[in-house]
């Protein structure tokens, strides 16, 4: 019994170290397998196509002011005379501008521009399309209004009417409600906002066919995308407003208080970090624009010359209206009718201001001409049982190069309707390369006396005066048709082998101006190649994982068939 006993508890013994043996061997296996798993799969699923965190962004993009003072150089904006002392909405607007700007660049990460630092002209095409240029996120224009009732006083804003790009009045809504609230601290009545568009001038309409803007810094802004208003900030014929206007104390109280509320509006703050401001110099000579003749003939090409301005800056030549005159590098182009503007703009960078020169009034007139018409085909057409006539229209001395804008207007009546039929009207247009082929429907024979007019269209340059429309009559039979083939409606069957493409075309990419690169910068991008690599080494740790158990499983099998024989 007692070596029974000691064998029993020798074997006892064995079987535990032996369990412990095993749990030592496998437990480091199985743990290291299950660490590794775990670190293993996030970065996995992660390089697998999970999205990417965007990576931090330590020099975040200013937001960047264009102020703009309204008038300049001889043109002093409204005036009035007290005591013999003249006081110009000039002189105002730059005190003003500039009291706002001392204020703005106090705050962090904000960058300011002025459209004018001397007293110089810039047309207001050139003040846009310089806020344009230096990317400009906002465009603030400051004015003093005038008014013949004396009554009439404190500030307004003129902000985008809405028509075209309606979060752009939106925005500067929101902001002028911003800036006239703190302007009725001041001491400023607010006024609100207003909008004005422009009537009966198709040529500035925005690209969706809807009435532009009246003042051009706001009808560019809304084109180039950037929220611009107008702040009328006080009237110069009023007696209260004129004090406060005199008073430089309130000019800077009036200017901060913009400023503020700018800042408010866009989250700027004040933490000593203010950015380094572009040093802004101007152009030191006036720009003139070469002579051009009062008068142009429509399809005129007159060379455009100027003079003057600082450095080597490009010249950019502008006609009003787009309709009347076209530019094309250093060349006017007239392709229409009716008075416009010709103007210059030197630009020097960014930090250089811009000068441009007076507008020069042109008139330009329209060509008398006539309209010529011949009917080129005619066939029968089966599947609508009726007769069709191609009819070619041109304009007598039409100009190479610049199509008709206007409508070909042919008007004819039914033969088999008798004298009280009604008559049909049918609208054409001329292609870009200046070619109306019209095509009429015809549902009986007979002769078809035709009348082709030719409508403009506003600032249109051909000019057909009554009686210079074209007569034409067609003689509609069977005879002089022609029939055209039919299709074949089956596609013929030949024996030659098709041929299957080994390997798929490659796509064709294409470009996007908006968005040309794929990541960040400082962001890595996605490799696939290395989330198949991490898909194979999980699947080996899981492998090995299965492995350890299995070997464990196993080991304590035998141990326990050990057992059982003994």
């Amino acid at each position: 019994m007692k070596n029974t006993k000691d064998k029993s508890v020798y074997a006892g013994s064995d079987r535990k170290r032996s369990i412990r043996m095993i749990l030592r061997t496998a437990a480091p296996v199985i743990c290291a397998a299950m660490m590794l798993l775990m670190s293993i799969v996030p970065n996995t699923v992660k390089a697998a196509g999970a999205e990417q965190e965007p990576a931090e962004n330590n020099e975040p993009k200013p937001f960047t002011v264009m102020l703009d003072t309204g008038h300049g150089g001889t043109d002093p904006g409204a005036v009035r005379t007290v005591d013999g002392v003249e006081y110009s909405e000039r002189a105002f607007n730059d005190k003003l501008m500039n009291a706002c700007y001392d204020r703005l660049t106090q705050y962090d990460a904000v960058i300011v521009y002025r459209t004018r630092v001397a007293n110089n002209h810039i047309s207001t095409y050139a003040r846009s399309t310089y806020a344009h240029n230096v990317g400009a996120d906002l465009f603030l224009s400051f004015h003093i209004n005038s008014s013949s009732y004396k009554s009439a006083r404190g500030a307004s804003t003129i902000i985008p009417s809405g028509n075209y790009r309606k979060d752009l009045k939106n925005e500067t809504a929101y902001l002028s409600e911003a800036i006239l609230s703190r302007l009725a601290d001041v001491g400023l009545r607010n006024n609100g906002f207003n909008t004005r568009v422009l009537e009966d001038a198709a040529y500035l309409d925005y690209p969706d066919g809807s009435a532009g803007d009246y003042y051009e810094v706001i009808r560019m802004g809304v084109r180039y995308g950037i929220p611009s208003l107008i702040l009328e900030t006080a009237f110069i014929t009023s007696d209260t407003d004129l004090a406060m206007l005199t008073n430089d104390a309130k000019i800077k109280e009036i200017g901060s208080a913009v400023a503020d509320a700018i800042a408010a509006r866009y989250g700027l703050k004040i933490t000593g970090h203010t950015m380094q401001q572009p040093v802004q110099t101007a152009q030191t000579s006036g720009v003139s624009l070469g002579s051009i003749p009062k008068t142009l003939n429509f399809g005129d090409v007159v060379p455009l010359t100027a003079s003057g301005g600082s450095g080597e800056g490009d010249y950019v030549y502008l006609a009003s209206n787009a309709f009347i005159g076209r530019i094309e590098g250093n060349n006017l182009i007239v392709i229409g009718a009716g008075d416009f503007r010709v103007t210059v703009t030197r630009y020097e960078g960014l930090t250089t201001t811009p000068r441009s020169a007076g507008n020069t009034n042109v008139k330009a007139v329209a060509l008398n001409t006539s309209v010529e018409a011949l009917m080129s085909e005619l066939e029968y057409s089966q599947p609508d049982g009726a007769y069709r006539a191609k009819i070619n229209v041109r304009l007598k001395d039409q100009i190479e190069g610049i199509a008709p804008r206007g409508t070909v207007r042919i008007s004819y009546k039914d033969p088999a309707a008798g004298a009280e039929g009604n008559g049909h009207d049918a609208d054409f247009l001329f292609d870009e390369n200046g070619n109306c082929e019209a095509e009429l429907l015809l549902s009986s024979e007979g002769k078809y006396s035709c009348t082709v007019k030719y409508i403009p269209a506003l600032y249109d340059g051909y000019n057909v005066p009554a009686g210079a429309e074209a007569a034409l009559d067609l003689d509609v039979n069977a005879d002089a048709a022609a029939t055209p083939t039919p299709e074949p409606t089956e596609i013929p069957v030949t024996d030659a082998p098709t041929e299957v493409p080994t390997e798929e075309p490659a796509a064709t990419e294409s470009y996007d101006p908006v968005q040309t690169q794929t990541t960040r910068p400082g962001e890595k991008e996605i490799d696939s190649g290395n989330a198949s690599v991490s898909f194979g080494m999980l699947e080996i740790l899981v492998i090995l994982l299965i492995v350890a158990v299995i070997i464990t499983i196993v080991m304590l099998i035998k141990l326990t068939t050990r057992k059982k024989r003994r």
